[in-house]
């Protein structure tokens, strides 16, 4: 796998693209800028190294569509921050299912984040990786542990609900 950030234009794109083919990479992610719809559904063709993209693009559920439809990604990458919480990434899930598209989930930027990243994973079968970065200190949010739930001082229900 390779994460070059959307550095590259199509031409330069293309040329790494063909260098990873030769040695195997399971995925090129983000290889241009996030918007390029159709120079992504351009390269998807012209390569056979998988293309991953849809990374940063806030509350993807729509442009996903979008992606999908158009041919401009083998397999789609979302979290549950930027993507709007649980409910976007399970959506954009289940998009991708329909179309045999996998859904990674990306680095959440904090512990918490993570975590809910990890059970958005577990609820669906097309995704198989979570990225975590490191090192990790740069991006704890200053989390130093994982907040331990207490139980309430008080479980007295009222108006006889719980």
């Amino acid at each position: 796998m390779i994460d070059p950030v959307g550095a590259y234009d199509h031409r330069q794109a293309l040329w790494v693209g063909r260098r990873l083919e030769e040695l195997n990479f399971y995925w090129y992610e983000e290889p241009l800028g996030d918007y390029e719809v159709a120079a992504y559904a351009e390269l998807c063709r012209a390569l056979d190294v998988p293309i991953l993209t849809a990374e940063i693009i806030p509350c993807s559920l729509y442009s996903a569509a979008e992606f999908v439809l158009r041919g401009a990604a083998d397999l789609l990458r979302a979290d549950v921050c930027w993507k709007g919480g649980l409910t976007p990434v399970l959506k954009m899930a289940h998009l991708c299912e329909a179309f045999g598209i996998e859904l990674e989930l990306h680095h959440a930027g904090s512990p918490i984040m993570n975590w809910a990243n990890v059970h958005a994973l577990g609820a669906f079968k097309n995704g198989d990786f979570t990225e975590i970065l490191v090192p990790e200190e740069g991006l704890d949010a200053g989390l130093q542990e994982y907040p331990v739930p207490t139980p309430r001082a008080s479980s007295t229900c009222r108006g006889g609900r719980a």
